[in-house]
């Protein structure tokens, strides 16, 4: 019997090291995810584990622009914001790309030590990491016609979700909506603890489905609900430039989602 409670503890030793392990490695993602940027469009790039100090060291120990061939355009930083253990910089280039090229993504200084630490962006059209390189093209999907994005559903909480793991759960508020554009777009997400009146935001790409998820996995995510469980958040539709649309929601409250009991 002892034998026995030995090996599971041991075994519940190991997974939760492999987890915490895993769960301080290493994560970059940008968007825009697809292929293809404005000439004047931000770029949003997100660190998490050790690439988060790379975030946190841009414009600083690390210089980060744009480059197509002999072709090099500085960004500066417009925003940041910071998540639950991870940190999001929106990017805008100072002078604008040129339509038709490609450019790809660098920061000057960063010497990965290994390919597991490269800086890469999962593309969600070719589900493939690669790296961060947008061919640059016009604003705007059909020439010569407005763009246009709106709310077609306001969101509305659809539901609630806390799942216990090893080293932290996963708790999210999932949003309903939906949003109608013929060209691109993200959405800003600013939420508040309506107690300590802290405020903090993210910005979410466009909508694949539509949901919106607010609250972060076991490890890592967007916000942090922390021991409160009341909140309000509010929705932003933003270009590709970064502009708000002036697509601002209400105030939207809600309790945060807490362990059910057993």
């Amino acid at each position: 019997m002892k034998k026995t409670i030995f090996i599971l503890a041991l075994i519940s030793f190991i997974f939760t090291n492999f987890v915490q392990a895993k769960c301080s490695d290493w994560s970059t993602e940008f968007y825009p995810s697809n292929s293809f940027l404005t000439s004047k469009g931000i770029i949003v790039f997100k660190g998490y584990g050790g690439a988060f100090q790379i975030v946190n060291g841009l414009g600083k120990e690390y210089p980060v622009f744009m480059q197509s061939g002999n072709h090099k355009v500085a960004l500066k930083i417009k925003e940041i914001y910071r998540g639950f253990n991870t940190l999001q910089a929106v990017l805008e280039p100072t002078e604008p790309l040129k339509v038709g090229e490609e450019y790809e993504f660098i920061v000057e200084n960063y010497k990965p030590i290994d390919e597991f630490h490269n800086i890469q962006k999962y593309n969600q059209k070719t589900i493939k990491y690669e790296k961060p390189i947008w061919k640059i093209v016009e604003n705007s999907k059909n020439e010569g016609v407005k763009n246009e994005t709106i709310w077609q559903k306001l969101p509305t909480v659809k539901e609630k979700k806390f799942t216990a793991f090893g080293c932290g759960p996963s708790v999210h508020v999932i949003f309903s909506t939906k949003i109608k554009s013929n060209s691109g777009y993200y959405v800003k997400a600013t939420l508040t603890n309506t107690k300590t009146k802290y405020v903090s935001s993210y910005l979410f790409n466009a909508l694949y489905d539509e949901t919106i998820a607010i609250g972060h996995g076991m490890c890592s995510g967007e916000f942090g609900f922390g021991i409160d469980k009341d909140f309000s958040i509010v929705f932003d539709l933003v270009d590709l430039e970064g502009k708000s649309m002036k697509m601002e929601t209400k105030p939207i409250t809600f309790e945060a989602p807490v362990e059910k009991s057993r």
